[in-house]
């Protein structure tokens, strides 16, 4: 049997968990994040849920930035930025969380006023398993924007040649400049792996399920 229950006012659109490293004092069990069908980001305290009867006083933070249901949560895999939580939306944004202080989470775009935006619904996140202000969000028409937070801009804009629906997004785990994008068409289901050294056009390889 579950120690502690959730119960939350509107459905669960996606869910992240982070260990926190950097506040493991405070946070023993780290914290989780669930993305709502409202927009809403909440917060809770695992270590809370396990020993309170409901959802109040477990409950640490809530973020209220976008307009549309959170598609995709992601928490930066990095020791040192694990209080970095992504979330992209089905109003086609992506946005940075700061948990250092979970009741008072600070929100930032990871591209500036200029920069390109995605232009259909965002569907997937993935931090970078080698840098860890690298970040690639997938998108409902095919297109896939590696963003860098530190420089505010996409680095580069990948593009499935189908426009079919990005349905995740895989870093390799020890080189950081290989990816695999996995596109949602039922019709010729494939997985893309692009070396973006060489090239952000065409994909190294493809994978067809």
């Amino acid at each position: 049997l579950p120690k502690g229950t959730v119960k939350a006012s509107a459905r669960f659109s996606s869910l992240a968990w982070s260990e926190m490293v950097t506040q493991k004092a405070a946070f023993p069990l780290g914290v989780i994040a669930g993305g709502m069908e409202t927009g809403v980001v909440n917060i809770w305290d695992p270590a809370k849920i396990i020993t309170s009867d409901g959802v109040s006083s477990s409950q640490i933070g809530q973020v209220q930035r976008h307009q549309g249901p959170v598609k995709g949560l992601a928490f930066n895999p990095h020791s040192d930025n694990s209080h970095l939580l992504a979330s992209g939306a089905a109003d086609n944004e992506v946005y940075i969380m700061t948990l250092e202080r979970p009741e008072q989470p600070t929100v930032f775009s990871p591209g500036d006023a200029n920069a390109s935006k995605h232009t259909a619904e965002v569907t997937c996140l993935g931090w970078n398993s080698q840098v860890s202000h690298i970040l690639a969000s997938g998108s409902l028409n095919g297109s896939v924007m590696v963003w860098d937070i530190k420089q505010s801009k996409p680095w580069c804009e990948l593009k499935d040649p189908g426009r079919g629906v990005i349905s995740a997004v895989a870093w390799n785990p020890d080189e950081g400049l290989h990816i695999i994008t996995a596109s949602e068409d039922d019709s010729r289901p494939v997985l893309r792996y692009w070396d973006l050294r060489s090239s952000t056009t065409s994909p190294l390889a493809e994978l067809v399920g």
